[in-house]
């Protein structure tokens, strides 16, 4: 199919696509839409995140569906709440012009009582995650003897969280005569053993990009630094990069809590996204992150899995993944519908051998790229400056007149003149104290670590103050406990404190 007018969809599920602007689908709804809406029995479908599933599923579950019947007719799981709600969030979209359609995510960190109450009224489409899918059946708040089809979303990142006995108590708790479409980027053994249990005349479709390549629209670089390095490698890199929108990904919430924190007290617009956030603050980050008053969003895997957005200009792997299918699925989210996108590796000397195992799997040759340089950085930023200064900032009103004052004060200077010492001003404030012109320590026998010449104490643009200073701005406030006048007051404690002897 080359156009979606042309898939056998009914008037008001073409009318909400063409009122989102889709025009042509990607292969996986090429290939999933008209197979699934015609094979009676269950469907396998991989295909790499960012393929458009959602709608590869989603549309041919709303034309299948009676909203006259109340009553869960589809069950959607996903593996995270975040993408519990953007699945949630997609078809309601699809379903805007049919009426009587009630969709209902259900997700931990929300409060169980509404969710109880949203399912008492008896929505046609459940999205869920499995922990929080689970408590309802033990508690028989969720009935799932009417469900016809069930969607098993990112079935391998549930795997990977340790899902799979919530996956085997979920299909043996829904009918037997149900559909049950699978979807995944990899087939590891286990997704295998699941479909053999429990799907029944099934057929399989992949994409051509297949789940072992990366694709051609990213360019692969890597820098080599020394692994107490890597921060510093960072910094230079997204300093350097020219209007960079992308996500760091790390290992551990640990590990993002320390990068965002330091980029954002470098000047940098960084927030981190991960596990101990609660579900308000995570949707704050990432509405922040859309809108992109944070440039940059650092990341687990799992933290990130389900972010869906466009136009992200960069992935940096802040070190290297064990795996070959995360290192795809994290390079994935950028390089999207024909655009180009960069993948960059921070590796150490140490993983110099899992990088040259890396290509030769996803068939891909990495560029070596040089840490940028402090003098590099300092030119980039004073390029950013004099790019914003052209495009022009109009001054709050209440500014204007005590801004023409300084005007008139500066109007005797010779324009020349005048540029140059604004240039100057704006470049000491960047090198602090003189400056430094020396490049990362790559040298694995010397122990000289230079810093980079970056604004210190700084908040990100755009007010915020960054990770480790508190939601609402007050300085001093961090993870662990409160900063206040002259005192520092810990965090709670498990008990009583002990006197020193």
């Amino acid at each position: 199919m080359s156009h979606f007018s042309d898939f056998p969809l009914i008037d008001a599920l073409k009318q909400a696509v063409e009122k989102m602007g889709f025009d042509t689908p990607t292969e996986v709804q090429a290939g999933v839409i008209p197979l699934v809406l015609e094979h009676p029995g269950d469907v396998v479908a991989l295909a790499p995140t960012g393929t458009g599933k959602t709608a590869a599923f989603g549309l041919p579950l709303l034309q299948r569906l009676n909203p006259e019947i109340h009553g869960i007719q589809v069950l959607v799981v996903t593996p995270t709440r975040e993408l519990c709600n953007q699945v949630a969030a997609e078809l309601s979209k699809y379903a805007s012009f049919l009426k009587g359609v009630d969709i209902l995510p259900v997700y931990g960190g929300a409060a169980f009582r509404s969710q109880v109450q949203g399912l008492k009224r008896g929505p046609q489409i459940v999205v869920a995650t499995p922990g929080r899918l689970i408590d309802h059946m033990q508690r028989g708040s969720i009935r799932m003897d009417s469900i016809s089809t069930v969607v098993l979303d990112e079935a391998d990142e549930m795997l990977s969280l340790g899902f799979r006995d919530d996956m085997e108590k979920i299909l043996q708790g829904t009918p037997d005569d149900r559909r049950v479409w699978l979807f995944s980027a990899t087939m590891p053994a286990d997704i295998r053993k699941i479909v053999a249990s429990h799907l029944k005349n099934t057929v399989e479709f992949k994409t051509s990009r297949g789940e072992d390549r990366a694709a051609s629209t990213i360019e692969h670089k890597y820098v080599l630094v020394q692994h107490r390095d890597r921060e510093k490698a960072l910094e230079g890199i997204v300093a350097v990069e020219s209007d960079i929108y992308g996500i760091v990904f790390c290992r551990t919430k640990d590990q993002t809590k320390e990068v965002a924190n330091a980029m954002a007290t470098h000047g940098f617009s960084a927030d981190a996204l991960h596990g101990d956030l609660s579900q308000v603050q995570r949707e704050y980050v990432m509405h922040r992150f859309r809108n992109q008053v944070i440039k940059v969003l650092v990341a687990t895997d799992v933290a990130a899995r389900g972010i869906d957005v466009e136009d992200l200009t960069h992935v940096i792997h802040y070190e290297l993944p064990d795996e070959r299918e995360r290192y795809i699925h994290r390079s994935g989210r950028t390089g999207r519908a024909g655009k180009k996108g960069i993948s960059i590796a921070i590796v150490a000397p140490r993983e110099h051998g899992q990088l040259h195992r890396l290509e030769k799997l996803i068939g891909q040759t990495f560029e070596k790229i040089e840490v940028p340089r402090s003098g590099d950085i300092l030119k980039s930023r004073l390029a950013k400056f004099v790019r914003e200064i052209e495009e022009g900032t109009e001054l709050p009103e209440e500014y204007q007149g005590y801004a023409k004052e300084l005007v008139e004060r500066l109007a005797g200077i010779p324009r020349q003149d005048l540029i140059q010492s604004f240039l100057g001003v704006y470049l000491k404030t960047l090198a602090g104290s003189g400056g430094n012109d020396e490049n990362i320590n790559l040298d694995p026998s010397q122990a000289i670590r230079p810093e980079f010449p970056v604004r210190r104490g700084k908040s990100p643009r755009g007010g915020y103050p960054g990770p480790g200073k508190g939601r609402s701005g007050e300085r001093g406030r961090s993870y662990g406990g409160y900063k206040g006048k002259g005192k520092t007051y810990p965090g709670p404690k498990s008990g009583p404190r002990k006197k020193r002897p």
